[in-house]
């Protein structure tokens, strides 16, 4: 009876230690865990700042180079004339807007061989929209370009590349390169944090499935989770021109 009472206890102690035991390797995983999912969201961050690094780059470039000659970059009408025909640092001068004061169509590529040839922005652009000749983000197979979605504004687009490599279609230039919840943050933090208005404007990617970052003006919430990019944007950096002068 005496030897069945001491195994008993002995049992209970052995029981406890295990309790202990798994309650310090539980917290040892969740402290593990916990800082895995920091570590993504610090990288998470980093990755936002650096687009709109380049972003801010970017728009600071046309408006020194409006300030300087007058004319929006692709825009320019005479930029053989300004640059001479020849190349400047790779940058063949032949490629012309129409000068109306609307960056519009293939001018949208012409802008950065403009911003090139005048020395505000580095880089080597044909003024065609071959990948290795647009202008890359901080992110892989990731490009920035101009269009003109909105009659009274310069917009620059941040995409993803869906093919890197040769002539870029439309559908290939508009691959997602964000998640929902980063484009949420850039939103967020950068101008209203609604996807539909303001100064960026949210879209779900050509590669992406249907309405799964913006889905009715809002972001889609069943992928706010989610650690696959279903999202690029636009965002609005200046006035064209023309809407200024009319």
């Amino acid at each position: 009876m005496i030897k069945s009472y001491i195994r008993s206890l002995l049992e209970a102690k052995q029981t406890a230690f295990t309790i202990i035991e798994l309650a310090i390797v539980m917290l040892i995983i969740g402290i593990i865990m916990g800082g895995v999912l920091a570590g993504r969201g610090m990288l998470s961050s980093a990755r936002v700042n650096a687009i709109m690094d380049h972003a801010t780059k970017i728009t600071r470039a046309v408006d020194e180079f409006e300030k300087r000659y007058n004319q929006l970059p692709g825009d320019m009408y005479n930029p053989d004339v300004i640059f001479s025909a020849n190349a400047i640092n790779g940058n063949p001068a032949t490629t012309r807007g129409n000068g109306d004061g609307v960056v519009s169509g293939d001018e949208g590529i012409y802008a950065f061989q403009h911003l090139a040839l005048a020395g505000i922005l580095e880089g080597n652009f044909n003024g065609t929209w071959n990948y290795s000749n647009l202008y890359h983000g901080p992110i892989d197979n990731s490009i920035f370009y101009f269009v003109n979605n909105y009659d009274d504004a310069i917009v620059l687009r941040f995409a993803k590349a869906t093919i890197p490599s040769g002539v870029l279609t439309v559908a290939q230039r508009t691959g997602a390169v964000l998640t929902v919840k980063e484009m949420m943050e850039i939103d967020n933090k950068f101008d209203n944090g609604n996807p539909a208005t303001g100064m960026i404007i949210a879209y779900t990617g050509s590669d992406a499935p249907a309405n799964s970052c913006v889905n009715g003006g809002s972001y889609n919430s069943a992928y706010i989770s989610s650690e696959r990019p279903t999202c690029y944007f636009e965002m609005r950096i200046k006035r064209n021109y023309y809407s200024l002068v009319n």
